[in-house]
């Protein structure tokens, strides 16, 4: 998720958890809070990596900073960190709960979304996902916001408050869980129809909206697709969606498409084929876990297949993290850069 979100539900899961203290050594609650507020923007400090380029970033964000197994060593460091910020190094200790609930809300914050969390690096690179939001969802954002700033000026009972705001945090996110399983029902359903019994079955949630959902089936080189609208209810962001361009589903009803992932004609394949191949295109390669060609370019002195990922695909804008392998005049190949809307890419 994005970070002001992160930051925002370590703040709220402190007040939540965590309780004024009367001893000599005890930490008062807003020192608490702030702790947990920076530890729970801590681990996109990844960002750093974006000096080594797009790519290396793709590939190494949510790594080791986001690590379960990491986890008590970020909390060793930041509890000494901010203890010695505080004035006081030999109460460290007395941070690390603090420290620790802000990095766990950020590692659950960041399973929740599409992009996939390497939960045990650095022994295993294998990324984990629970797909329920976007990155970035306003409807989180709003209730953790709202919680934290009435527990914060409640002249009591502001923990019930901090409490009450996770609750429907959880009952949201409990909504789109009901929403996923039933869009994964409806492409089992559709892959079944196909006899595509081995068809890798995904439901993205989409930007704005929790009722809309993309799903996807992937068989072999293919791709179905269906953009579809789940709930019947108005949506409060229909207008910034219509601003921004976004082409959601207006029904409920289900139209599927066929996306092939290498082209449509045997040139296009033939070529894409080659382009995904080279030596060059291994840094995208690893990143795509839902690779498909958006596009052939060929200019007088270069040819391009440009290559997109699913998860980043928002209907009626063009895809983000666009990457291409460029064969030129001479023969050789480089890999280039489309840059998409997200301030990311």
């Amino acid at each position: 998720m994005d970070p002001l979100t992160h930051a925002l539900s370590g703040a709220v899961a402190a007040r939540a958890a965590l309780r004024d203290r009367t001893s000599a050594n005890a930490l008062p609650i807003r020192a608490q809070l702030w702790a947990c507020f920076a530890a729970a923007a801590f681990p996109d400090i990844d960002i750093v990596l974006r000096v080594f380029g797009t790519l290396a970033y793709l590939n190494w964000h949510q790594g080791i900073t986001h690590s379960l197994i990491m986890l008590p060593l970020w909390a060793w460091l930041l509890a000494q960190l901010f203890a010695r910020f505080y004035g006081r190094p030999n109460l460290w200790r007395r941070f690390l709960p603090a420290v620790t609930l802000g990095l766990s809300a950020h590692i659950i914050g960041d399973f929740i979304t599409v992009y996939g969390t390497m939960l045990f690096a650095p022994l295993s690179n294998t990324r984990f996902s629970l797909p329920l939001v976007f990155v970035v969802d306003p409807a989180v954002t709003l209730l953790l916001a709202v919680g934290l700033t009435l527990s914060l000026r409640a002249s009591s009972g502001g923990r019930a408050i901090a409490i009450a705001s996770l609750l429907l945090v959880g009952a949201y996110l409990m909504l789109n869980v009901a929403i996923r399983e039933n869009a994964i029902d409806i492409a089992e359903r559709r892959a079944d129809t196909l006899g595509w019994h081995e068809a890798r079955i995904t439901a993205l949630p989409q930007p704005f909206s929790p009722w809309h959902r993309t799903l996807m089936l992937r068989h072999e080189d293919d791709y179905e697709v269906a953009q579809l609208r789940l709930i019947t209810l108005p949506s409060p962001t229909a207008r910034l969606r219509a601003a921004l361009g976004m082409d959601y589903a207006a029904d409920t009803e289900t139209s599927w498409q066929r996306q092939p992932a290498f082209g449509n004609t045997s040139d296009e394949v033939a070529f894409a084929r080659q382009a995904w191949s080279q030596p060059v295109f291994t840094p995208f390669r690893r990143f795509a876990r839902l690779p498909f060609l958006h596009e052939i370019e060929t200019a007088e002195a270069r040819r391009c297949a440009w290559f997109a990922d699913q998860r980043f695909v928002v209907p009626g804008l063009p895809p983000s993290f666009r990457f291409g392998a460029c064969e030129h005049s001479d023969g050789h190949w480089t890999i280039e850069r489309q840059r998409g809307l997200f301030i990311i890419d």
